[in-house]
């Protein structure tokens, strides 16, 4: 992680020794740091990482100071282009690309990452790598400006503490920001992803240089090469991994995904080393109502591919008291931020913290399979459609899982109705299902269903993969101060395997019938995992549903849940966007058994209330009212 703070006039508000302390509170200690005069800089370069007496930030060829939290990828070629040695510091050859290529060095360097570079006029220059890259919030005024990659460095050093209502509402809502610069805190804003914004006393330039819908076709002479090139770039995205790691674990479950990224580490580790996995499994005990197409459990499937992998040893957990809001004070403190989608995560918090507890320093996973690899192609019924390859669109909807409807009516809905314009499509849907049962907005008010923004529950129906890149533009940079919670939390750098930018554009430029053929989606990926497991593993179609034991967990707490909903609606952020009434009764109706699986009541019970009562604890911990 990295903070700097700038005092253009002599009368700035920054409270200098205050930035590297708060930087390395979740350390014990202050981050590594160096003032000079008006400028101060600071580094934590590992989640536990000790003050270096006399630390001084890497420089340039020609000087700059260079701050660098995250990876560059690839690190010996570009060192090659640059004409430096393969040992020179991720910071030095950052420095380097951009006196040699300005601006355009972001758009040739490989990497997930967040920038600063101070400039000799007093100028900052702050950039984020594309796809995801690690998050970089800042706040100034003519005086001065602190930059950090999380809030808390800028709020110590004395800039307000104000929560911003309309990100309070959206969260809420659960709907992106109208602008992903903006975030919880009054003017404390967000370097976009896959941007470069110079900020001086005169203000701030932002250039999104990066165009997702831009990526380039992918195209190859055959099926096999498609697997071949996708193989070789999970080969070199893994050794890039590896390469930063000394003990490194990975999360593992019984879908495609992961399991294909831990064969290829165990293909590129050292003959007889050990790799640590960490998975989880439902509550001892819990027998749940099973749905097609879905499994609760990974621990069956885990089991099948380690006897095919001996030098893999799994832990798992089952996370006994491990609620939706396990340590979530914790990781508020840690990334300034909540999201009611978070409670779906706190499975995942035990199983980093096992692994910090065994001495592993990085743990890995797949997280951006779905999007990538492993892709199941939403759109490809339409596609099939629109280019006249009628087999393939009828084969497409007869294998969508857990829908029943008719063939014709499947036909409609998935291939014929997205190549509609938009307004006409779902005036539509509007009549088709005129008569259908309203689906009730949650716990919300009608005034706060709609706060603008784009809903986060889903993405538009679309008719094209590019259409898809354009819905998902707006999440890829979305949280990306997570990871940083995970690492000052646990102290364990968190690090998803699959995300390398060559093997995601390769991803997002290739055409669908790579991704979806004869009715089986994720074609790639079950391509890909011919002899990397077992396969009953690799042809099985059901996806796996985290916290598929939430009654168990949630029962014992109605009561608890029944006086944080009272509390919420007795505050100013939240209590005017919920429906305290609708859910009182539902608290108060808690029912004996769990409702149906994907039922609205489910939803309701499972993750409306639970997420609504998260972000009500998060407004109480940033006001620093007692929520007792």
């Amino acid at each position: 992680m990295i903070g700097l703070g700038l005092a253009w006039d002599a009368g700035s508000w920054i409270d200098f020794s205050r930035i590297a302390p708060s930087l390395g509170l979740f350390a014990g200690a202050p981050a590594s740091h160096q003032q000079a005069g008006p400028l101060l800089l600071a580094c934590l370069t590992a989640p536990r990482a000790r003050p270096v007496r006399g630390w001084r930030a890497a420089r340039s060829p020609a000087g700059l100071p260079v701050l660098l939290s995250g990876w560059i990828d690839d690190r010996a070629d570009l060192a090659a282009q640059l004409g430096l040695s393969a040992a020179t510091c991720a910071e030095t050859l950052y420095g380097a690309a951009f006196e040699r290529w300005g601006d355009r060095a972001d758009s040739l360097i490989n990497g997930v990452y967040a920038t600063l570079i101070c400039l000799p006029d007093g100028t900052i220059r702050m950039a984020r790598s594309p796809l995801g890259g690690q998050s970089l919030f800042y706040a100034a005024d003519r005086s001065g400006a602190v930059a950090a990659s999380v809030p808390r460095p800028i709020l110590a050093a004395g800039w307000q503490q104000c929560l911003r209502q309309q990100a309070v509402t959206h969260a809420v809502a659960q709907r992106i920001d109208d602008s992903d610069e903006l975030g919880f805190f009054e003017g404390v804003r967000s370097v976009p992803d896959g941007a470069i914004s110079y900020l001086s006393r005169d203000g701030v330039r932002t250039d999104r240089w990066y165009d997702l819908t831009a990526v380039a076709e992918t195209r190859c002479a055959s099926d096999g090469e498609y697997v071949e090139a996708a193989n070789a770039l999970l080969a070199r995205a893994t050794g890039n991994a590896l390469g930063l790691a000394r003990q490194p674990a990975i999360s593992l479950s019984g879908g495609l995904d992961s399991a294909i990224v831990c064969d290829e580490l165990t293909r590129q580790l050292p003959a007889g080393t050990t790799l640590r996995a960490y998975s989880f499994r439902p509550l001892n005990g819990w027998e749940g109502q099973v749905v097609p197409d879905r499994f609760y459990d990974d621990q069956p499937l885990v089991e099948q591919f380690l006897r095919s992998h001996p030098q893999v040893h799994c832990q798992y957990t089952d996370n006994p008291g491990v609620g939706f809001d396990y340590r979530a004070p914790d990781f508020f403190l840690a990334t300034g931020s909540s999201r009611p989608s978070l409670i779906l995560d706190t499975i995942n918090r035990p199983v980093h913290e096992a692994a910090a507890r065994d001495g592993c320093d990085w743990m890995f996973n797949a997280n951006s399979g779905n999007l990538t690899f492993s892709q199941s192609a939403p759109w490809a019924c339409a596609d099939f459609l629109r280019r006249g390859q009628l087999g393939e669109a009828w084969r497409a909807a007869r294998g969508n899982r857990g829908d029943t409807r008719p063939m014709w009516r499947r036909m409609a809905a998935l291939g014929l109705l997205p190549l509609f314009p938009g307004r006409l499509a779902e005036a539509i849907r509007a009549i088709v299902h005129r008569n259908d049962a309203e689906p009730h907005p949650g716990i919300l008010r009608g005034e706060a269903i709609d706060p603008g923004g784009l809903h986060i529950s889903g993405f538009p129906r679309v008719s094209s993969h590019r259409e898809w890149l354009r819905a998902l533009k707006p999440w890829l940079g979305l949280g990306a101060e997570s990871a940083h919670g995970y690492e000052q939390v646990f102290g364990i750098r968190v690090r998803d395997v699959g995300h390398y930018r060559p093997l995601m554009e390769f991803c997002f430029g290739l055409p669908t019938a790579q991704l979806m053929r004869g009715g089986t989606d994720r074609w790639l990926a079950r391509r890909m995992a011919i002899g990397r497991m077992p396969e009953a593993q690799r042809l099985n179609r059901s996806y796996g549903r985290q916290n598929a034991d939430w009654y168990p967990r949630l029962a014992p707490r109605v009561a608890e849940l029944r006086r944080a909903v009272e509390r919420m609606a007795e505050q100013p952020e939240i209590g005017p966007l919920i429906d305290t009434a609708r859910a009182l009764a539902l608290l108060d109706n808690w029912p004996e058994s769990p409702p149906p699986p994907d039922s609205p009541e489910e939803y309701l019970l499972r993750f409306a209330i639970p997420a609504t009562v998260l972000m009500s604890q998060y407004v109480d911990f940033v006001t620093g009212r007692n929520a007792a």
